[in-house]
């Protein structure tokens, strides 16, 4: 695979050991290559006109700005940008407005094959990561 054809990706986890698992994770995939790490939104907003990913996987909840606040920002500053957000639903009020904005996919913080789905296609996905209209 050429270097074309990969996936550039940024990760905002705040928790330390669930970031380095889900980097090493992304990884060791075909075609994906993660570029930058961060544990905040700040941080986030700076790296994004450093690394120039593709696609933002983004914790929901983040110190500070949360990860909803996070992706809009990312989104006024790179619309071309994927924005993945991961939850565990804890916070339904904020993932139900992340969804409502259209430009987040949404997913549970720990389904990786949903993910990796998430991450290599432009498809719409629904509260569960499932493709909407399969």
């Amino acid at each position: 695979m050429t270097d074309l054809a990969v996936i550039r990706l940024l990760l905002v986890v705040d928790h330390f050991l669930v970031r380095q698992e889900l980097a090493a994770f992304l990884d060791i995939q075909e075609g994906l290559k993660v570029v930058g790490q961060t544990d905040n939104g700040a941080e986030a907003l700076e790296l994004l006109s450093k690394l120039k990913p593709d696609v933002v996987v983004i914790d929901l909840k983040l110190p500070g700005m949360d990860g909803v606040a996070t992706g809009q920002a990312i989104l006024r500053q790179s619309a071309s940008t994927r924005v993945v957000l991961l939850t565990n639903l804890e916070d339904e009020e904020r993932y139900v407005e992340a969804l409502r904005t259209k430009a987040f996919v949404c997913l549970p913080k720990y389904g990786g094959r949903d993910l990796l789905k998430a991450i290599r296609s432009d498809a719409d996905y629904d509260l569960v990561g499932d493709r909407k209209g399969m």
